[in-house]
């Protein structure tokens, strides 16, 4: 339960951190330049997702099953990480050149490649701690590159003035800070010299291509329409829909604080079924919280909108309204997914992401053009949905559950809430 917790605290200062850049690069660069930072930030996420995350993950999960000692693993991860480095720096490079947009400039350019360096150095260090289960550690890399980022953007967009490129440079200080710092963290714990093993690089490289593919289509999916406003819309609406995905998107944090512990405990996990239906009523559970939170965020969207950001960016308020209910169904696929992760299944999810992503880039060309960034952000709800009900329907299968008992609220999962609660608030006390 402390693992939660920490986890939890962490999702907090990230939620506090990112809105309060959001608030600060909002009113600073107006509409059009926070679209702007939308669509150059996008491409080296989009590499990170596939150079980084999986292997970050797949880290863990070898960890949990003790083949290799945790030294052995590190020594490896240094050159894994030097090749990341450099294929990713390269591919975003070659990405954002073929694909230039209006407003960008070369030192905007070489903010966003800068942001892959710090951020594989930190997504591989964190899978070390998630594997030796020091959540503190690895909460560094949720909290801290959006506290670091909030520093400096306070720093170079506030005070100095450097707007769209200061926003994406601070990113990239942020990246590089906790790179440092969990490097260090790691290299003082463990005291290992760099040794290269051929065995254990292709097990993280096949099992991180795996998780790191199925993650890309993911991220596809969520930031689709990022690329599609940008060629069939304005910059505007991008901006404008970046809040709305922002706002909308804090139901993610949710399934965020529970997915490392499901990824790290299921792949050590001696029951497989037993496992899944925690993992089952842990998703139905966090569903309901969803539900709650999107009531209340839609039902005070304007007013939302208008205080933190002004009222330049009202109409991203009908937007956060359209992408709600997507979101909170999305929360259960992002849950249930770790468990087939964790159990060696991560491109089951492919049979789902797949028709998702060909749908959303399918309807886009026709749907924004007309009606915009909203429609773009009602089409992408309706998939995440569908999507999800579906992939309740295979999880079912791969894990041997029925979808009843997958779905299916129980007296004992508002027990488990209350009980949760409970026990969270009494260690909060404790530590006061």
């Amino acid at each position: 339960m402390d693992d939660a917790l920490t986890l939890l605290s962490s999702r907090v200062v990230v939620l506090i951190s990112g809105l309060l850049t959001s608030i600060i690069v909002a009113r600073t660069v107006g509409a059009e330049g926070r679209g702007l930072i939308a669509a150059i930030i996008v491409v080296p996420q989009l590499v990170l997702s596939m150079a980084a995350n999986g292997i970050g993950s797949g880290i863990a999960i070898h960890m949990g099953r003790k083949v290799w000692g945790t030294d052995q693993i590190v020594q490896t991860l240094v050159y894994l990480s030097a090749g990341s480095v450099l294929l990713g720096v390269a591919v975003s490079l070659a990405v954002i050149l073929s694909f230039p947009a209006d407003g960008y400039t070369l030192p905007l350019i070489l903010a966003s490649v800068c942001i892959v360096p710090g951020a594989v150095c930190y997504q591989y260090s964190a899978g070390v701690f998630l594997g030796l289960k020091r959540i503190p550690t690895f909460a560094i890399k949720a909290w801290g590159p959006g506290a670091t980022k909030l520093l400096g953007t306070i720093l170079l967009v506030y005070f100095l003035g450097f707007g769209v490129v200061g926003a994406v440079a601070a990113h990239a200080f942020s990246a590089f800070v906790i790179g440092v710092v969990l490097i260090w963290k790691l290299r003082s714990y463990l005291n290992v010299w760099p040794k290269f093993d051929p065995e254990i690089a292709r097990a993280l490289t096949r099992t991180g291509f795996s998780l790191s593919f199925v993650f890309l289509m993911m991220i596809l999916v969520y930031r689709a329409n990022v690329f599609l406003i940008q060629n069939y819309g304005t910059l505007e609406e991008l901006g404008y829909y970046s809040i709305g995905t922002l706002l909308a998107e804090l139901l993610w944090q949710l399934p965020t604080i529970v997915s490392p512990l499901i990824l790290a405990g299921s792949a050590s996990a001696t029951d497989g079924l037993a496992y899944s239906r925690k993992v089952a009523a842990l998703a139905r559970v966090t569903l309901l919280i969803g539900v709650f939170a999107s009531i209340i965020i839609a039902a005070f969207a304007p007013l939302i909108v208008q205080v933190l950001f002004g009222h330049e960016f009202l109409p991203s308020a009908d937007i956060i309204r359209a992408l709600l209910p997507g979101s909170v169904a999305i929360i259960v696929f992002k849950i249930l997914r770790q468990d087939l992760s964790a159990k060696g299944r991560p491109w089951m999810a492919l049979w789902i992401v797949l028709p998702m992503l060909a749908t959303v880039i399918l309807v886009g060309p026709f749907v924004i053009p007309q009606y915009g960034a909203l429609g773009a952000a009602y089409t992408s709800s309706a998939v995440y949905v569908v999507g999800t009900a579906v992939f309740i329907a295979l999880y079912s299968r791969v894990v041997g559950l029925s979808i009843r008992e997958i779905i299916v609220f129980e007296r004992k999962d508002y027990e488990r809430l209350r009980g949760q609660i409970t026990e969270k608030a009494s260690l909060l006390v404790g530590r006061s």
